[in-house]
């Protein structure tokens, strides 16, 4: 035996149990999900020129990827989003081309493929196509390579929830602000686009936008969408000052059937209640009641201003002959109390304002409320506060609990089951709370995942499905059984 050989296997029989022990350890860390990338959150992230990312702004999981880019160039359109596995570039599920303006983010959200769920590196290699117009005429395309180098932090979500389906898109989510779910479709308005899109939302896991529409004139300042019994689908567009109706029979072609205006409103929300309608908004501090029986041919039944009431309203539940009203204040921010007004509807053509409940320290821009049983529940955004009422002695209002503390900026409420949830904007998370006391909620935790979920704005449920819209451009879907 050569001295090598007589060294190397003297090497092996002192050294060889130690990796032995050292494979053993792997394999027990990898079987009970040490390796599982689901836990695997922001590192280093790392892309090529002219595009930028930021090591805050990805998260990489079992099932897929999302990350934040800026577009250094003049406008390109991102496409052909790819992902390296076993020795091979693979589609991204999920991804849409979507144009992205100069000094532009754009989140770029990528589902791996079945069986690639055990994907359990720390550095996930991506690539995309950006085409710009070049210098002649035509186009000038390039491949831009990027690496997401992860560390491992448990993340921890309440039980209760679990992320299915998630698409992102610009324009046709541009600034989503609201989603309507029916008949396996969401309805998203957006913000940013003047346009609403629809989801194809059926196979909860796999979402896609099917109808996309867009018109400046009609739909400026997007705030609501709500869709009636028969499916005819009616937007808010707040900067335009109208509400419109389309038939959504054929997602892939929304057909406009009437577009009512009035010249001193701003809608911000909308009730349907069978064949009517009723919509509140913050400029002039308003109710409107409308008749959609037909829905080409929409016609006012009632209207009423009042400041003192109805001071910045922004949302609007009807219960029975009564409505209840949010509003946030508007004269000053920083000292104006929001309120929750009741107002008797039954005679549309004579509103009443019946008892209006005001708070500064609580009810700092009250954005939010939702209705369930003999209680309503009201969110207000600068005081981080969730407040809940007394409501089964209508017109007469009784705040019976508060919370504080738990939420950074909540901007839509809405109850599920014997749970409430909470769209919270700046904190990037649904806030969860059990109701199974309504008159006491209990905070049970938060659904926080950076990069899916940035800025949460507003929540549709239809068990045990929750829909969310987020104003970074995406539409995501929960199980919440």
């Amino acid at each position: 035996m050569s001295k090598k050989s007589h060294a190397a296997l003297e090497f092996l029989t002192t050294y060889g149990w130690a990796f032995i022990v050292i494979l053993t350890m792997i394999g027990a860390v990898s079987y009970f999900g040490g390796l599982n990338p689901s836990g695997f959150v922001q590192g280093s992230c790392v892309v090529g020129s002219p595009f930028a990312c930021d090591s805050n702004q990805f998260v990489v999981g079992s099932k897929g990827f999302v990350v934040q880019v800026v577009n250094g160039q003049q406008a390109t359109i991102v496409s052909n989003l790819q992902y390296f596995y076993d020795e091979d570039w693979h589609q991204c599920g999920q991804f849409r081309a979507s144009t992205v303006q100069p000094s532009s983010e754009l989140i770029l959200p990528c589902i791996f493929a079945p069986g690639h769920e055990s994907f359990s590196r720390s550095n996930t290699n991506f690539k995309f196509t950006s085409t710009s117009p070049s210098d002649s005429d035509g186009t000038f395309s390039r491949t831009i390579q990027g690496t997401l180098r992860s560390t491992r932090i448990e993340q921890t979500h309440p039980s209760s929830i679990e992320m299915l389906g998630f698409v992102s898109a610009s324009p046709e989510l541009a600034g989503a602000t609201a989603i309507a779910y029916h008949d396996g479709y969401a309805y998203v308005a957006n913000w940013n686009g003047a346009s609403f899109a629809i989801v194809d939302v059926s196979d909860p896991n796999n979402v896609e936008i099917v109808g996309y529409e867009q018109n400046s004139s009609l739909m400026a300042g997007m705030h609501s969408v709500k869709v009636d019994d028969s499916g005819i689908l009616y937007t808010a567009g707040s900067n335009s000052r109208r509400i419109s109706s389309y038939d959504v029979s054929d997602p892939s072609n929304p057909v406009l059937l009437d577009s009512f205006y009035r010249v001193d409103i701003r809608p911000l929300d909308m009730q349907i209640v069978g064949t009517t309608m009723y919509v509140t908004g913050y400029v002039n501090h308003f109710i409107l009641i409308l008749d959609i029986s037909d829905p080409s041919n929409i016609q006012e039944l009632g209207y009423l201003s009042d400041s003192a009431s109805m001071n910045g309203a922004t949302d609007i539940r009807v219960v029975g002959d009564h409505a209840l009203i949010a509003a946030r204040g508007v004269s000053n921010p920083s000292t104006s109390s929001g309120r929750l007004a009741v107002l008797d509807v039954s005679d549309p053509s004579d509103i009443i304002v019946e008892d209006v409940y005001l708070n500064h320290s609580i009810f700092n821009w009250t954005w939010s409320l939702d209705v369930a049983g003999d209680y309503a529940y009201v969110v207000a955004a600068r005081s981080g506060s969730l407040v809940t009422f007394d409501i089964s002695d209508l017109p007469n209002i009784e705040m019976v609990h508060v919370d504080q503390g738990n939420l950074v900026h909540p901007r839509h409420v809405m109850v599920g089951g014997n749970k409430l949830y909470v769209a919270d904007l700046n904190d990037a998370s649904i806030k969860i709370y059990d109701v199974s006391n309504p008159a006491q909620p209990s905070y049970q935790g938060d659904y926080h995942r950076p990069g899916f979920i940035n800025s949460a704005r507003y929540i549709d449920i239809n068990y045990p499905y929750l829909y969310l819209a987020s104003m970074s451009n995406t539409v995501s879907v929960f199980d919440i059984s």
